[in-house]
């Protein structure tokens, strides 16, 4: 699978894929405008349609619709599905990559995810840490019947082989060290850098299968990726999109007026 990553990250640098429209929904099918290297080498814009619900595309070839016609494509229909995308295409017929909104908004959303995740980590580390090495609590048991050495745990990471009492009194300190820090989370008993990890995760996520829209990236959007394809994955999308991406304050400012 990283060869697959790899195959398609030189396949769009050698122009395969330009842009892909966010799909429009019209009368209980999506259509979307595709601009693409034709046999030519230069970019030529073609149309694709699907029934709402459907993964495989179709060419606009194989429209048996109605409407009166243009070449491939019924008029009514190329003009709903160019009206607000004519900039980006004018630009990917010069050659240029140009993101759809859904691409640019998973990015951002990413972004900022990992901008949370990287304030809240050093304060959570630090006070699970600190409780930790104050406490000296032990290995439990059971662990120990099983031939793990019998030590003081004081990574973080290992906290789960604590005993239970044990387990419960870090617990409740590092909720305190949480509320004292000011940290927000969704429910009393949740971690804030758990919260922000998996929030990140997602982010990724969506930026995967935004970006596999384009069918020179389709590869990046099955959930079979190894770790090192996926993270390969996410910085090639992110080296894509940071130019088309708002500063921080931007983004923070999209996300409170939706």
């Amino acid at each position: 699978m990283t060869q697959a990553v790899q195959g398609a990250s030189s396949g769009l640098k050698g122009g395969m894929h330009f842009f892909v429209s966010t799909p429009v929904v019209i009368d209980g099918y999506e259509w979307r405008c595709v601009v693409r290297q034709g046999e030519s080498g230069r970019p030529e814009k073609h149309h694709e349609f699907r029934p709402v619900g459907s993964q495989a595309w179709h060419a606009d070839s194989d429209w048996m619709g109605g409407d009166s016609q243009i070449g491939d494509l019924p008029v009514s229909i190329g003009q709903k599905v160019d009206s607000q995308v004519n900039e980006q295409i004018t630009k990917a017929m010069s050659g240029e990559f140009v993101p759809n909104a859904n691409m640019i908004r998973a990015a951002e959303n990413l972004l900022l995810s990992m901008a949370h995740e990287d304030v809240v980590r050093p304060v959570v580390v630090a006070y699970e840490t600190e409780i930790l090495t104050r406490h000296q609590f032990r290995i439990a048991r059971k662990y120990v019947e099983h031939g793990c050495e019998d030590v003081v745990i004081l990574d973080r990471k290992r906290s789960y082989m604590l005993e239970e009492s044990d387990f419960a009194i870090f617990l409740k300190q590092c909720f305190e060290a949480r509320d004292a820090a000011g940290l927000k989370v969704r429910a009393s008993d949740n971690c804030p850098l758990l919260e922000a990890e998996n929030t990140r995760i997602q982010a990724e996520n969506l930026l995967l299968e935004a970006m596999a829209e384009l069918p020179s990236l389709a590869a990046i959007g099955k959930p079979w990726l190894t770790l090192e394809a996926r993270k390969r994955a996410i910085d090639l999308t992110l080296d894509m999109l940071a130019p088309f991406c708002g500063d921080a304050d931007g983004i923070i400012k999209r996300l409170l007026a939706a």
